[in-house]
C-alpha cells in the first residue's frame, strides 16, 4: 500500500505499507514540496505517479518506485494538475484528461502518456470534454465519458499500441 503522509509538522512524504499493516516505511519526501499525493498505482503494484506541489503554486509530476529505485520525472515546474492517472493493463501508459498545454483547463481531451519515455499525445480530440475512465482487461479499448453526442454518454475507444485505433 502506497500513500501519502503528513507528520505533525506538516511535512509530506510517501510511505508503503504491507497489507497487514507492518513495515511501514518513507519511499520519498522531499523539504521542496509541501504537498505530495500518489495520482495512479501500475499495474505491478511497484511503481506510483505522483503530484508534488511547490511553494511557488506549480507543479512536478514523476515515476516513483516503491522498491526504492528512485523517481524519474515527467512533467517539472507546470502550472496545471494532472489529476488520476489509468494504467494500461500491461503499464506501458497511463490515460489522463487533459490538453497539450494546461491538462486541467478545458475542453479536455482523453491523452495517452507513454511510461517508458515520458510522451503524451491525444488519445481523441473533440472540441467535448472526453474523460477516460478505464482501460478493457485486454488493453485494446478505453471506456471515455463525453459529451460530444449533445449530453453526457459513455463510449469505448479502441486502442493500440497508446493510439486510438480505428474499428472495422
Amino acid at each position: 500500500i502506497a500513500l501519502s503522509w503528513s507528520d505533525d509538522d506538516e511535512r509530506y512524504s510517501i510511505r508503503v505499507v504491507d497489507a497487514d499493516g507492518h513495515n511501514p516505511r518513507v519511499v520519498f519526501q522531499d523539504s521542496a514540496y509541501y504537498y505530495m499525493e500518489v495520482n495512479g498505482f501500475s499495474p505491478d503494484g511497484r511503481h506510483v505517479i505522483l503530484e508534488l506541489d511547490r511553494t511557488n503554486g506549480r507543479f512536478d509530476y514523476g515515476w516513483l518506485d516503491l522498491d526504492g529505485g528512485g523517481i524519474r520525472f515527467f512533467f517539472k515546474n507546470v502550472t496545471w494538475v494532472l489529476g488520476d492517472v489509468l494504467f494500461s493493463p500491461d503499464g506501458r501508459y497511463a490515460a489522463y484528461n487533459g490538453s497539450a498545454e494546461h491538462p486541467s483547463v478545458g475542453p479536455r481531451d482523453a491523452r495517452i502518456l507513454e511510461i517508458a519515455t515520458g510522451r503524451t499525445w491525444p488519445l481523441v480530440t473533440w472540441p467535448s470534454d472526453d474523460t477516460p475512465n478505464g482501460w478493457a482487461p485486454d488493453g485494446r479499448a478505453i471506456v471515455l465519458s463525453s459529451d460530444r453526442g449533445g449530453t453526457p454518454g459513455f463510449w469505448l475507444q479502441p486502442v493500440r499500441d497508446g493510439r486510438a485505433a480505428r474499428t472495422r
